[in-house]
């Protein structure tokens, strides 16, 4: 079950402030987040609303890794989530989307989110491959690389990395979006890229 933040959990996290200067910053009235774990929201205990999900570490200071969002009207945050989960726990069966050929993967696992899972879960010495052959869009590619398999760092249990997420549902797109933007440039989250030097 998820957590309302409260007084006690927001001292918890003192970094919620960037939070809160983004919705000041947008002219926004701040709405309270809740707290929840990749599990919950990958099974979907949590998260079916639009909004704003940051995955992060426990550890002080924290390692924000990723700010997602859910925006269209029929847009949910654990919707939304699901490709990710699959690049969080390296699963390449679930990133290609099946076993056949076809033009182009079900979901991308960009090199930011493959250099950022390696550099803080995995003990691979490797980089993480392709599990694809071929050039998406152009030829026909078929899976690759389903055998490789991630070697994970001691202690880390993805299931178990904390979420913060704010149902957003009461705002329009444009200005979830926008919250988006100014957050991800005060969180610097790891695993959104270029995006975080906007």
């Amino acid at each position: 079950m998820s957590m309302r933040i409260d007084e006690v959990i927001q001292n918890s996290y003192p970094w919620l402030n960037i939070a809160e200067q983004a919705f000041a910053s947008l002219n926004i009235p701040y709405v309270a987040p809740y707290k929840a774990t990749v599990k919950q929201l990958h099974q979907g205990a949590v998260g079916k609303h639009r909004g704003l999900y940051l995955i992060h570490s426990e550890t002080t200071p924290p390692v924000f890794y990723y700010l997602g969002l859910a925006k269209s009207p029929t847009a949910t945050i654990r919707g939304r989530f699901q490709p990710h989960y699959a690049k969080l726990t390296v699963n390449f069966p679930a990133l290609y989307g099946g076993l056949t050929a076809k033009k182009e993967t079900q979901w991308q696992f960009p090199k930011n989110w493959r250099k950022g899972v390696r550099q803080h879960f995995l003990d691979n010495p490797e980089d993480i491959p392709d599990y694809w052959t071929g050039r998406q869009k152009h030829d026909v590619i078929e899976p690759s690389n389903h055998d490789w398999k991630p070697q994970w760092k001691a202690g880390v249990a993805v299931d178990a990395l904390p979420v913060i997420a704010w149902d957003l549902s009461a705002l329009e797109p444009k200005q979830i979006d926008d919250l988006e933007t100014a957050m991800i440039r005060g969180f610097k989250p790891v695993f959104n890229g270029s995006k975080t030097q906007i």
